[in-house]
């Protein structure tokens, strides 16, 4: 039985119940089918991640449980594998099944690539949801230039940058869209850091950028996860931050910094705990952990998920409780949702149960 002759209702559960890159294939085969697909809802996806290396373009689906889910990949052709069996066509080139990453294959003979990724995105967006946030995610290779599409609102943006141009291109492009929430930025010892808002207000932000000073950023973030890479970050720095903390001066809203120093430049722990009252959990007592919420935890951020830290240090006004983290290289910080007598009566309460 040919399946458009199926009830309705019966062709919109097999579609759901199908590979999403198997349900962009059947909407390339015919006009009706196209109408079908567009029709049908897929529940569970929250995201829609466009993914740009080099040559290669991705668009992936992000699932609740932070699954990903292959959509449909863009190639040049000379990368065609013998086992590829073209399977239609879309905009006039060929598309093809590849049997190997469960995506459909989309070869094109040149550049540019801009019309064709357009058209794809547009007709993904038209199957799984145009009001589905985007996640971003651009790199570049020693060949290529950064490509980040500008009709494309991120929620989460994730992007290396190795040149000058490609900087200024970048700036450019952040500036002109909405606030992302998630921002990462890799960029080589070249690049000077971007004093750009957009990067204050993220409320994630992870930066590897060995050109830029801690001071540059941690003054001026107005988020909640601070994630900076290879940084250059003085003992003066931690002390301020922390001072500025404890007195209840700023970061009042920040709830997670974690600096990891360049490889020729190391903390004085002794300078920085001599002049805070650092104390630390007794034996038998549980560490402190920390683990960042579901919706900013996934497979798509890559910088460290959980934190467990024995030493703490309390805000003066609500006694609020961050614990620390401190060594030579490392400097993390985490603000828990306890202040001291709680954590204390908690504590107590473990101890009795035992």
């Amino acid at each position: 039985m040919k399946f458009l002759k199926f009830p309705f209702v019966v062709q919109q559960e097999i579609l759901r119940f199908l590979d999403l890159n198997l349900v962009f294939n059947l909407s390339l085969l015919s006009s009706k089918m196209g109408r079908l697909t567009h029709s049908c809802v897929f529940k569970g996806i929250k995201m829609i991640c466009f993914d740009t290396t080099g040559p290669h373009f991705t668009l992936s689906a992000i699932t609740q449980n932070d699954d990903v889910l292959g959509i449909v990949m863009i190639r040049p052709r000379r990368e065609l594998r013998s086992e590829n069996k073209r399977n239609a066509r879309f905009s006039g080139v060929d598309v093809f099944v590849d049997p190997v990453a469960n995506y459909t294959t989309i070869l094109l003979k040149q550049s540019p690539h801009e019309p064709i990724v357009r058209k794809v995105h547009d007709h993904v967006a038209a199957i799984f949801g145009k009001q589905l946030p985007y996640w971003i995610s651009s790199h570049t290779n020693s060949q290529d230039k950064l490509f980040i599409p500008s009709y494309i609102t991120p929620e989460r943006v994730s992007v290396e940058v190795k040149s000058k141009k490609d900087a200024i291109k970048f700036d450019d492009w952040i500036q002109m869209i909405p606030q992302p929430k998630h921002i990462t930025v890799i960029a080589s010892a070249a690049i000077t850091v971007w004093d750009n808002p957009k990067f204050h207000r993220a409320q994630t932000l992870n930066m590897m950028n060995p050109n830029f000073t801690t001071q540059e950023i941690l003054p001026r973030f107005k988020g909640k996860y601070l994630v900076l890479n290879r940084a250059n970050c003085s003992d003066f720095h931690v002390m301020e931050f922390l001072d500025d903390w404890q007195t209840n001066k700023g970061y009042q809203n920040i709830k997670l910094v974690d600096i990891f120093l360049q490889v020729t430049t190391a903390f004085e722990q002794a300078r920085i705990r001599e002049l805070f009252e650092i104390e630390e959990l007794t034996d038998g007592k549980e560490s402190l952990a920390f683990r960042y919420p579901t919706e900013e935890c996934s497979q798509i951020n890559a910088f460290q998920k959980e934190y467990s830290h024995r030493e703490y240090i309390v805000r003066e006004s609500d006694g609020v409780v961050a614990s620390i983290f401190l060594n030579a290289k490392r400097f993390e910080f985490v603000v828990h949702d306890f202040n001291q007598e709680e954590m204390r009566g908690e504590m107590e309460d473990v101890a009795i149960e035992n």
